[in-house]
């Protein structure tokens, strides 16, 4: 039970950490490097990746113990291969993905309330009376 906690603990904390890189690339200067912004994300996929290897027990371990069972060649070396590989790619998506989501739909939410803006201001222009 304390590992589940800690797993949502942790997983709380790199989500925060993404909102504020994305709330930091937001109020980013043409002069700002966006270094802060980059030490933010990272600290997000490490505090994720480190949500995972503290809970690996209750988190990782069942999901590649399910998938050894579930699949077709019960109990053989390509079985267990296969069972790795698709649990590793699914922490991989936990761990990179996650931020990187988060982050491609601030940027794409903000691209369309820009262009939401700028279909505004034309329509405005055309409607207006020409002098």
């Amino acid at each position: 039970m304390l590992q589940w906690v800690w797993f949502a603990v942790l997983t709380i904390v790199g989500l925060i950490l993404c909102v504020l890189s994305v709330a930091r690339g937001r109020e980013r200067s043409y002069d700002d490097s966006g270094s802060s912004e980059v030490i933010l994300q990272l600290a997000a996929h490490g505090v994720l990746g480190f949500s995972l290897m503290v809970t690996s027990d209750v988190t990782v371990m069942p999901v590649y113990e399910w998938l050894s069972n579930a699949l077709p060649q019960h109990g053989s070396r390509i079985n267990q291969l296969t069972a790795f590989a698709i649990t590793g790619l699914g922490c991989l998506a936990y761990v990179a993905g996650l931020p990187v989501v988060l982050m491609i739909a601030d940027y794409s939410r903000r691209d369309a309330f820009t262009a939401s803006l700028v279909a505004t201001e034309v329509i405005q222009r055309a409607r207006a009376p020409r002098k």
